[in-house]
């Protein structure tokens, strides 16, 4: 599989299919830059270069995502036929979501586009800012600039979880110490947390829980995998400062155990665990005494924040 090492997402930007605002004086103008944006596509999907850059101002330039500016038509029609020695057949789609008139003889267009790659290469998908400028009566494209396209993501189901974000310590008598350390998965659709439990310096135990959202059961979920082979899961509802986990997890020698934890926000560098209503194969067991976890490094509050004892 070749690299892509070439940028050609100056592919500039407009879809066949955007709906512009039906403002009288502008309609001649309109009709003018779809005709553009048919033309364009048209042009690259045929890997035609030199038809490309006809639609460009002489000195009109691209600026990639890692901030290299291409400027002129012949360095960019230079860089349009390297990307396509390079892949071949590539295809390119567009979706405007904006088209804004500056003025009479400017618009500024704003989307996404994908360029599709053939032998089974991923395809690249760009979110994009374009000039367009009107120059002796003729729409070219004055200057384009690429940005990162952000994935869909559950943040905004998780996020009243961030505070729990960083790393965090419970000591108790006897010597016993937990940590444990939260950091949010990539695009943070789920918060990733380790912990380790420490006797007298010596590790016992530990593992790590990932919490998301489960869009089937429209709830916060969790789900916990511990270094002795036993494993969880918990459903997290909400109630004020509190979360409250209904956890069922299965112990290394495969009995069940049923627990409610309750983690209480108390202030940005303190958070409570108590857990209640425990089970052992159906069994009573006793209630664990309320632990009290404070962020190791209070001074940092942009650490990524971490969890206490893991509520499966």
């Amino acid at each position: 599989m070749m690299k892509k090492t070439v940028c050609p997402f100056i592919a500039v930007l407009f879809s066949a299919c955007a709906v512009f605002a039906q403002d009288a004086p502008r309609i001649e103008d309109q009709k003018a830059i779809q005709t553009v944006i048919e033309s364009y596509v048209k042009a690259f999907n045929a890997q035609d270069a030199e038809k490309l850059v006809s639609y460009w101002a002489e000195n009109g330039d691209y600026v990639d995502l890692r901030g290299r500016m291409i400027k002129g038509r012949e360095n960019i029609q230079a860089e349009y036929d390297t990307f396509f020695k390079a892949f071949g057949k590539p295809t390119m789609t567009i979706k405007v979501s904006a088209l804004d008139f500056g003025n009479e003889d400017v618009v500024i267009e704003d989307g996404i586009r994908e360029i599709l790659f053939p032998e089974n290469e991923p395809s690249r998908e760009m979110r994009y800012t374009a000039i367009h400028v009107k120059k002796d009566g003729k729409w070219l494209v004055q200057s384009v600039r690429d940005a990162v396209v952000f994935e869909d993501s559950n943040y905004d189901y998780l996020r009243g979880l961030e505070w729990m974000v960083g790393e965090w310590l419970d000591e108790e008598e006897g010597g016993v110490a937990i940590q444990t350390r939260c950091d949010w998965s990539t695009n943070r659709n789920f918060l990733i947390r380790s912990f380790t439990t420490m006797v007298n310096g010596e590790e016992t135990i530990g593992g790590t829980q990932w919490i998301g959202w489960d869009p089937v059961k429209g709830n916060i979920r969790s789900w916990l995998f511990d270094s002795d082979g036993g494993y969880g899961e918990g459903a997290w509802t909400q109630d004020g400062d509190k979360w409250i986990v209904e956890s069922n997890s299965v112990s290394p020698n495969g009995k069940l155990v049923k627990e409610t934890h309750v983690i209480t926000f108390l202030d940005q560098d303190t958070m409570n665990l108590e857990t209640g209503n425990r089970t052992l194969d159906g069994e009573p067991l006793p209630d664990v005494k309320v632990i009290v976890a404070r962020r190791e490094d209070a001074s940092d509050k942009d650490s990524q924040p971490v969890v206490k004892d893991p509520a499966r």
